[in-house]
């Protein structure tokens, strides 16, 4: 009679262990089902995100022709002016050069991200797990988040 308690409390466990496997399962293949599905709404938001991009594309576009058309008034002007006008002209020059470079930079990066979208998706991916690691280990020290605020009283 004994043995057959024994062999009853061993089936017990053993019947408890396969249980708490099959849930610890079950709640494993819905949190990635969940995270999948979180993925697949980054990944959409990011295509929308960056057909958002075409009108700042548009825009830079005609920032760099107004520059260029700036440039050619200012060789105009130049062609027609005096001698204490020129130094004035080549500061506004070296100014419209400057932001000429600077428009042509940012053009050249909009088409990096427009033509590699995974560059967004990886800055986004990389930022949203530090941020994740933050959270679990302030969860982990148990310690509640100081602001600046909080800090500076």
């Amino acid at each position: 009679m004994q043995a057959n308690a024994v062999f009853s409390v061993f089936k017990n466990l053993f019947m408890a262990f396969f249980n708490a496997t099959l849930i610890l399962i079950a709640v494993c293949l819905w949190f990635a089902w969940e995270v999948s599905g979180s993925l697949n709404s980054v990944v959409t938001q990011f295509g929308q995100r960056l057909v958002s991009l075409e009108p700042v594309r548009g825009d830079v576009r005609a920032l760099t022709d107004e520059i260029a058309g700036l440039r050619e008034e200012l060789s105009v002007l130049r062609q027609n002016s005096q001698e204490h006008d020129l130094e004035a002209l080549q500061r506004v020059q070296s100014k419209i050069t400057s932001l000429g470079e600077q428009a042509s930079v940012t053009f050249e990066n909009l088409n990096t991200l427009t033509a590699q979208p995974e560059i967004l998706i990886d800055y986004a991916i990389d930022s949203t797990s530090l941020a994740i690691k933050r959270g679990l280990q302030d969860v982990m020290q148990c310690q509640p988040e100081i602001t600046e605020s909080k800090a500076k009283d």
